[in-house]
């Protein structure tokens, strides 16, 4: 990395070096932080309820885009590689591109989604914030249920990729909302 941007031309003063450390162990962590919640798992077939949602959701409004957008990249590629990451445990390629894809490439909808109006409007409140997730979720939902819906048609896409996660998801996204608001009220006095 050092040795990329030394080559580009790019300056690489000790304060941009701490800068993209800082970046990149955020972006580590956040990623490891996405893959805990998917531990956490109610079975369901063919979608896990799962508090990814509400990790990621809650990492889009406190992190930059850059962070937020990485650490799911990263998270993806665990389990591309093989790391059992994903809900219940799942890992490779297959799972990436099994009943619950869509979910996956939704969840990076979602988190820029999120991301970019938590970023554009920082001082906004939890009211706000929770619309911002539920905005991300619409996006989130809509690219999983297409893609459910192409493997098993809308009757069953509906009946198990949303209806078992109508009232949970905005629980989760309002958590994750005024869980931001609490973190940045704390982080910002120092």
């Amino acid at each position: 990395m050092k040795n990329l941007l030394i080559n580009s031309g790019i300056k690489l003063t000790p304060v941009i070096s701490r800068l993209l450390a800082h970046r990149f162990v955020q972006t580590f962590l956040c990623s490891w932080l996405i893959a805990l919640g998917a531990y956490i798992t109610i079975p369901f077939y063919p979608v896990p309820m799962t508090l990814q949602t509400f990790v990621i959701a809650l990492i889009s409004l406190l992190m930059p885009f850059h962070v937020a957008i990485g650490s799911l990249t990263c998270y993806v590629t665990y389990a591309a590689i093989g790391i059992p990451v994903l809900a219940e445990g799942s890992r490779g390629i297959t799972a990436l591109v099994g009943p619950t894809a869509g979910y996956i490439i939704g969840f990076f909808l979602m988190s820029a989604i999120i991301s970019l109006l938590a970023n554009r409007y920082p001082t906004s409140g939890g009211l706000k914030r929770f619309l911002f997730t539920l905005i991300g979720g619409v996006f989130l939902f809509s690219i999983g249920l297409a893609h459910l819906s192409h493997l098993f048609g809308w009757s069953i896409a509906i009946k198990t990729g949303l209806l078992p996660f109508v009232f949970s998801e905005p629980v989760k996204f309002l958590l994750a909302a005024y869980l931001s608001v609490f973190i940045r009220s704390k982080t910002l006095k120092r």
